[in-house]
């Protein structure tokens, strides 16, 4: 009977530590991540980029099929196609610091959410959440050219840098992101 005790009180002892452990690991991986950004598809929701960079600077960018408009969800991918990953170096750590920083003191919320045949720009950075269409990127009226809109001058930046530097080549309606980061001029 002491022998039947001995071996329920170390399995429950087991399962509380593994339960702490998962809820530990758990906790860590959500606050791992400094930023997640994406360009996704409106018209569809194949051909969406999705990165994610983590407090060490390491940034991993996928390629695939969306469930969601909200890149808070998880998995914001339901079938990633492709998945590479870049360790930043300092300097390029330090400029996204800075690019996300001033990013995060945006005042903005867009009002072009979601537009048929476009491409939206998003960005999860601590309680900041933007979403905005690229047709935004040059104007607060949608798909006015020629007028930048200074609301989302450090928004853009920051896609701008992170599209830079991934191992990923974005291209957005078969034109290459170059298209995308001109779109407007």
């Amino acid at each position: 009977m002491k022998k039947k005790i001995k071996i329920y009180a170390i399995l429950i002892a087991l399962v509380i530590v593994g339960f702490v452990a998962f809820l530990l690991v758990w906790h860590l991986r959500e606050d791992d991540f400094l930023l997640r950004a994406a360009i996704f598809s409106t018209g569809s929701y194949s051909d969406n980029y999705y990165y994610v960079i983590d407090s060490k600077g390491t940034l991993i960018v996928s390629t695939g099929d969306r469930d969601t408009d909200d890149i808070r969800d998880e998995p914001f991918l339901d079938r990633v196609k492709r998945q590479r990953e870049y360790v930043l170096t300092e300097d390029e750590f330090s400029t996204l610091i800075s690019l996300t920083e001033k990013m995060y003191k945006i005042e903005y919320v867009s009002r072009f959410l979601i537009t048929n045949d476009s491409y939206n720009v998003a960005v999860s950075y601590k309680d900041k959440h933007i979403t905005a269409d690229i047709g935004e990127r040059y104007s607060d009226e949608l798909f006015v050219k020629g007028k930048i809109n200074e609301d989302l001058i450090d928004l853009f930046e920051l896609i701008d840098f992170i599209v830079e530097i991934s191992p990923i080549t974005v291209d957005v309606f078969g034109l290459g992101y170059s298209w995308f980061a001109e779109y407007g001029h």
